[in-house]
């Protein structure tokens, strides 16, 4: 997924809509504005289970008709699909990072998974107490907290906000000078790569023979990221001399 984001803390704090880059932006002469790059982390399941169950259904030996059991990677294996995937994040990161701001915090994984949640009716007892920077459910509607509070006294501490709820994030520096056109080809880059890299290391414990392929797409996706993050940045700007002749 992905959203070009600028805030309103920049102008008005506290006000309006509410995202991971409030605090980045804030206070920024350039352009106010950051390329957010998220994944969910159960669409990435999703993926991989599809595909890695695609490979199982179509390899065969002697002995069995397909080998989907020993080769799909399902979500039932979460304990090891955790550390493949914060992995994996970070690998890619390896190749973003030029792009990435670094006065503040533009990487996250699974940002914000502790939810406070209460309504109205009935108002909990004891009451429920959220902190600073925490997603908040209130009669069913997501807020992120801008302060300490509790559900006797959250009146102007929270914000509308989208769910970025367990999932992998990536704040990318948007320029006027940064290319539109690319942000599309980027994200699927991104996706792509962090999904083949995750079977790539899930294939070595469970199918050895097939590891090397999606070690090749893995690689051939961190050089596509490189490729499409640098047309992202746009143009090149040289200072020339004139010189006489």
């Amino acid at each position: 997924m992905k959203e070009l984001c600028s805030c309103d803390c920049c102008s008005k704090p506290h006000a309006g809509y509410v995202t991971p880059w409030c605090s980045l932006l804030h206070g920024q002469d350039d352009s106010c504005a950051v390329l957010h790059l998220w994944y969910k982390i159960p669409m990435i399941q999703d993926e991989i289970d599809k595909r890695s169950s695609y490979l199982g259904k179509f390899r065969r030996t002697e002995e069995a008709q397909h080998l989907l059991d020993l080769i799909r990677f399902s979500k039932d294996e979460e304990n090891m699909f955790i550390p493949m995937a914060k992995a994996a994040m970070a690998d890619v990161f390896d190749v973003l990072f030029p792009n990435m701001p670094r006065h503040e915090k533009a990487y996250w994984w699974n940002e914000g998974k502790e939810t406070a949640e209460f309504t109205d009716n009935p108002l909990p007892s004891p009451a429920v107490t959220f902190y600073a920077g925490q997603y908040v459910k209130y009669n069913n509607d997501l807020y992120k907290a801008i302060e300490d509070g509790s559900s006797d006294d959250f009146a102007g501490k929270l914000v509308p906000t989208e769910d970025y709820r367990n999932s992998m994030h990536y704040g990318i520096l948007w320029r006027c000078k940064s290319n539109i056109n690319a942000v599309e080809p980027l994200d699927v880059a991104i996706f792509e790569t962090l999904v083949a890299r995750i079977i790539y290391k899930w294939l070595e414990y469970a199918y050895p023979d097939e590891a090397p392929r999606f070690l090749n797409q893995y690689n051939e996706g961190l050089a596509v990221i490189r490729t499409r993050a640098s047309i992202l940045d746009g143009p090149k700007i040289v200072n020339r001399i004139p010189r006489m002749l």
